[in-house]
């Protein structure tokens, strides 16, 4: 890793800045900002060094954590269970509300489609060779696998033209996520069988990351003729209906699919209104990406419970239990029956910056860090600390990089944290039918910034280079 050039020069440093703005402006490689104005994507200039080898074993065991998604998702004992704790989330406690409303009612959808997003950071110990952790598995609204394609394309064009010592354009690896998340669709609507039935996103209002979510949208109409069409909840709640054999139309159009790229934040649910939108989407036959089984399976708690010894036996088998443990750092529960509850909490008031403490939120931004996670261990009440999990700090080897958003440059130290992307369908038998690694993104931010990603304004687009 040390071997690769991470220094340009001046002539460098302009060259590629040009390379990236028309590349990009030609591409599809852009976003809005916060004032809604066009502009590139944020994005590295050198890609990142990964260990190939720590690479290929998180894309190896990507079509596995997808198995142990579904299987967990079928046992609803277990969901209820264990997700009984975290109900002092109100947010989380919505969800398992629906999900109980979905049970008693009987579920209607019997194809399941599952696009998901396994995060990983590099996890340097002492002198040895960093390795590849699990930061937490995403079963709802993995984006920017379309932009990483772009991404990696421009890496690779780049790399073959600019003279960088040092790096070769074979060692970028090949990102399929726009070919295999439009074929996972395109194949569910095929399975459901409705007439001419679309796709619909699910989508937040004024969205900075609209191209990401075109590109599969123009994909899946190019390479597949499925229509997709973009909806709120709101939209849901106030232009759909379910018939008496549980089809949902919106705006006369059979929904085949329904795919989530928001509803995961509490800021999704303004109103009651969109939480009628999200129930009237689950009890009808249309397949959820995900469905509510698949959303709570991503939860932080479910992620910690499946670290404990001897769970994930109950799902996989012993050899893919060991292999995926591989994957874990240390997760600790923070609820108040726990029996070492006294242990964990006195570890991390000793050695906050040992830890990170996480709710049941997805979207960046939410995490809770050093000595903060002190404060929160003094002030929290019982019932709302055990809607967290502790998990153990990865220790990420810093890197200088450069960083370019919005046409301006930045020398920096940067940590980088890589998304393997995979898709899984079932059919109406729960016969898998589609089970594969999809891709990957690769983020990068200034290392001394704790959380957040790119569509939250924090983390670039990245892009690893294999040593």
């Amino acid at each position: 890793m040390s071997t690769l050039n991470r220094e340009l020069t001046e002539e460098q440093l302009n060259q590629l800045s040009l390379e990236v703005k028309e590349y990009a402006a030609c591409h599809g490689l852009v976003m809005y900002n916060r004032a809604s104005q066009l502009n590139h994507a944020p994005i590295t200039l050198l890609p990142t060094p990964i260990p190939r080898s720590s690479y290929e074993k998180v894309w190896d065991f990507a079509p596995e954590l997808n198995v142990l998604v579904h299987r967990v998702s079928l046992d609803h004992e277990f969901l209820l269970k264990h997700l009984e704790g975290v109900v002092e989330d109100e947010f989380t406690a919505s969800l398992i509300d629906i999900y109980k409303k979905v049970l008693e009612k009987g579920i209607k959808q019997k194809i399941t489609l599952g696009i998901h997003r396994s995060d990983y950071m590099l996890h340097a110990v002492d002198k040895e060779e960093p390795l590849l952790k699990q930061v937490e598995l995403n079963t709802i609204a993995a984006s920017f696998s379309n932009l990483s394609c772009i991404r990696a394309d421009l890496q690779r064009y780049v790399l073959s033209t600019q003279n960088i010592q040092g790096y070769s354009p074979e060692n970028v690896p090949d990102n399929s996520a726009r070919e295999e998340l439009p074929a996972s669709l395109a194949l569910a609507v095929q399975l459901h069988g409705a007439k001419q039935g679309v796709v619909v996103m699910v989508v937040h209002p004024n969205e900075v990351n609209a191209f990401d979510q075109r590109w599969l949208e123009y994909h899946l109409w190019d390479k597949h003729g499925v229509r997709m069409l973009r909806r709120s909840l709101l939209d849901f709640h106030e232009r759909s209906v379910v018939d008496e054999s549980g089809r949902l139309t919106i705006d006369g159009h059979a929904v085949s699919v329904v795919y989530f790229r928001a509803a995961y934040t509490p800021d999704d649910f303004p109103t009651e209104k969109e939480w009628k939108g999200r129930l009237i989407i689950e009890e009808s036959d249309a397949i959820k990406c995900p469905n509510i089984a698949y959303h709570l399976v991503g939860t932080k708690k479910i992620q910690q419970v499946l670290a404990v010894p001897g769970v994930l036996e109950k799902f996989v088998s012993e050899d893919t239990a060991r292999d995926l443990r591989l994957l874990f750092v240390g997760l600790y529960s923070l609820d108040e029956k726990d029996e070492s509850l006294s242990q964990t909490l006195q570890k991390a008031r000793e050695n906050p910056h040992d830890y990170v403490l996480k709710p049941q939120r997805e979207g960046g931004g939410n995490n809770i860090y050093g000595e903060d996670i002190v404060k929160s261990l003094d002030t929290f009440s019982a019932k709302k600390l055990s809607s967290f999990i502790l998990m153990d700090r990865i220790r990420v080897p810093e890197v200088q990089t450069y960083l370019m958003r919005e046409e301006k440059i930045s020398k920096v130290e940067g940590v980088a944290e890589l998304g393997i992307f995979s898709v899984f369908v079932s059919d109406a038998e729960d016969k898998v039918v589609y089970n594969k690694a999809a891709g990957f993104l690769l983020r990068t931010k200034v290392a001394k910034v704790e959380d957040g990603g790119v569509a939250a304004g924090v983390a670039v687009l990245d892009c690893p280079y294999l040593v």
